[in-house]
């Protein structure tokens, strides 16, 4: 499963960089991009914007956390790594509900802008539209706190 999981991350990381290299044939600018997925997908982000530090502007994670990667290692307060939303649903899978908590003390102890958001009621699925509770204790979709984090990533990386 390992493999799977990094293999993953690996053509995401291909994919990403291909991107950058080519964004003129694209026309996109290369210093816009955020990843983000749900479950596998968030993982698949994670490995490659914070476990691999490929430079993109953010990365979010729709019930995924650190796996593939040790963050301990390789987030670090000498490394540059994107900012961070996380949500998970309120009965999600069990090793995320026990994975998460750690790396977001990790994010604190290291200095990673990061934002986290419970889906309360949910498990490990949701749909977009779904409250979520933040600690900025605002209550807004998923979607719009997706929204406002991608405005405000992108806008910084201008």
């Amino acid at each position: 499963m390992v493999d799977g999981v990094i293999a993953a991350a690996e053509d995401l990381r291909k994919a990403v960089l291909h991107i950058r290299g080519s964004a003129a044939d694209y026309e996109i600018d290369p210093n816009r991009i955020v990843l983000g997925g749900f479950s596998a997908g968030a993982v698949t982000s994670w490995n490659v914007a914070h476990g691999m530090g490929v430079p993109v502007s953010g990365v979010f994670l729709l019930s995924g956390s650190d796996a593939g990667f040790d963050a301990v290692k390789t987030v670090t307060t000498s490394s540059k790594r994107p900012p961070i939303l996380m949500f998970m649903g309120q009965y999600d899978l069990p090793g995320a509900l026990t994975s998460v908590p750690d790396l977001l003390a990790h994010y604190k102890k290291v200095g990673v802008e990061h934002e986290f958001a419970w889906v309360p009621g949910f498990g490990h699925f949701y749909p977009a539209g779904s409250a979520s509770l933040g600690g900025d204790a605002i209550s807004m979709s998923v979607e719009e706190r997706i929204a406002l984090f991608l405005e405000r990533v992108l806008d910084n990386s201008q």
